[in-house]
């Protein structure tokens, strides 16, 4: 028996994809904005029709353990491999935790 699993075409492989594509972009707004972005920024970063579809995704990346967030809270999505300090003056993304 084979230790690799293939995914077919379904719902499920659709909804991994739509999750790695949100923390893509995700992560490249925190890259670009220092900062991470609003529901209505990945909505239309993404093409997601509504928030609430947003919203059902994000829970799902959480359960997922891809992301951290604060429901509710404003900007409050971080990647979970993303290290973050913050200083006096600036937030910084640690090295290498953006590759």
């Amino acid at each position: 028996m084979s230790a690799t699993k293939t995914l077919k075409p379904g719902k499920n492989t659709e909804n991994k994809y739509k999750d790695e594509e949100i923390l893509a972009f995700i992560k490249e707004y925190w890259l670009a904005a220092l900062l991470p972005p609003t529901l209505r920024e990945i909505c239309k970063g993404c093409h997601i029709s509504s928030t609430s579809v947003a919203t059902f995704v994000l829970k799902r990346m959480v359960a997922r353990g891809l992301i951290h967030w604060v429901h509710g809270i404003s900007r409050s999505i971080i990647p979970q491999d993303i290290e973050i300090r913050f200083t006096e003056r600036y937030i910084e993304l640690a090295p290498g935790s953006h590759d």
